[in-house]
């Protein structure tokens, strides 16, 4: 097998690895809540927090603040201490670290939609959804649906200004799609900002028959 697609197949081994390994930490952390709010509930009238040492504690005093003189008995294993708070550490989440990991192993070996479900910073997806042939169309404007409109607008100027020619089409079809949602006005701005003709022309032929928004009927007047 040729080194490259040797390489390439390992790397998708990895990534198969540490998903099926986040899978796993995420169906433990689920199965663990029950178990957890149970094991906690019993401290819930001292707001979280459980006082050891001195008086009012276990070393110091009963449960109303009375001293118990257990620790001045003779022989007492354990010397006076000072009050001090014990935070109990909440529920046990176990962080998604292996996500970062994996979307850069997946970029790398040119996985462009493996790396899109597991990145969320917006830079990240901007650097990798200028790679439209990578993509699945119909994927790819699924996944516009996922993100924010600030996001969505990063995203579809990112891949104008860096492949207009190859990337106008689906950024059409995405604006088509969404359109109600990001806004009409706001799309007619982006595609007239980066003097797409074309973009613009498509964009409204496909929407004017549904659209309501007088700034869209009045470009296609």
């Amino acid at each position: 097998m040729p080194y490259k697609l040797q390489n390439a197949a390992q790397t998708t081994q990895k990534i198969a690895a540490l998903e099926k390994e986040l899978a796993e930490l995420k169906t433990k952390q689920k199965a663990a809540e029950p178990e957890e709010e149970q094991s906690t509930g019993m401290l819930g009238g001292f707001g979280g927090r459980l006082m050891i040492g001195g008086p009012g504690g276990m070393n110091g005093g009963g449960m109303m603040g009375q001293p118990t003189g257990v620790h001045d008995r003779p022989g007492y294993p354990f010397p006076r201490t000072s009050w001090r708070p014990v935070a109990i550490s909440g529920p046990f989440r176990p962080r998604d670290i292996n996500r970062p990991r994996i979307a850069n192993l997946a970029e790398k070996a040119g996985l462009a939609q493996r790396a899109l479900e597991h990145y969320d910073d917006i830079n990240d997806i901007k650097r990798v959804v200028v790679h439209t042939p990578l993509f699945n169309s119909d994927w790819l404007i699924n996944y516009f649906g996922k993100l924010t409109v600030e996001q969505s607008f990063e995203c579809m100027r990112e891949m104008l200004k860096s492949n207009m020619r190859q990337n106008s089409a689906i950024v059409v079809q995405i604006a088509t799609k969404y359109s109600d949602l990001l806004g009409p006005v706001k799309l007619i701005e982006m595609f007239e900002q980066f003097k797409s003709a074309e973009c613009l022309y498509y964009y409204l032929g496909s929407i004017v028959n549904l659209s309501e928004d007088p700034e869209v009927h009045f470009m296609v007047a």
